[in-house]
């Protein structure tokens, strides 16, 4: 991702073919702006495919992160919108992995708000070997919503 004023990229994209996934690795600010960012560089890149499963990975002192309940429904509506221009009518799993606490009440409400959204299902976790167990389960037992 370009980097912002001579800082770091906010999130490292990497795509995996093999598993059918786009992973996110955040360490720097997350907002909607940087979010849909990221997932426009999945998008652009080569390998990626609209069915992908999403892997994000947080790290504990993530800036940004002092969500309302308004601001994470405008990022959860940012991304229904993006899923439905980039990747209509596929329904995917994504997996958020949180260690620390706070983030994981911050992941808690993401999931709660995703229960209505049709395209996609989002689980928390606190392992990213877990997270990849859960997403390589077989597509059929994942529940559509909306």
């Amino acid at each position: 991702m370009t980097s912002e004023a001579a800082g770091p990229p906010p999130c490292e994209v990497r795509i995996h073919p093999d598993l059918a996934l786009a992973e996110f690795i955040w360490s720097g600010t997350l907002n909607l702006e940087t979010l849909l960012a990221a997932y426009d560089e999945a998008a652009a890149h080569p390998d990626w495919r609209p069915h992908f499963n999403r892997l994000s990975l947080y790290a504990d002192d993530l800036p940004g992160t002092d969500f309302d309940y308004e601001t994470v429904q405008s990022i959860r509506q940012g991304l229904d919108a993006w899923q439905a221009k980039n990747a209509p009518g596929q329904h995917v799993r994504a997996a958020s992995v949180v260690a620390s606490p706070f983030n994981g009440v911050v992941a808690a409400i993401w999931q709660a708000l995703s229960r209505d959204s049709e395209g996609v299902t989002v689980m928390v976790f606190r392992s990213r070997d877990t997270a990849l167990d859960w997403l390589a389960e077989e597509p059929a037992d994942t529940p559509v919503t909306g």
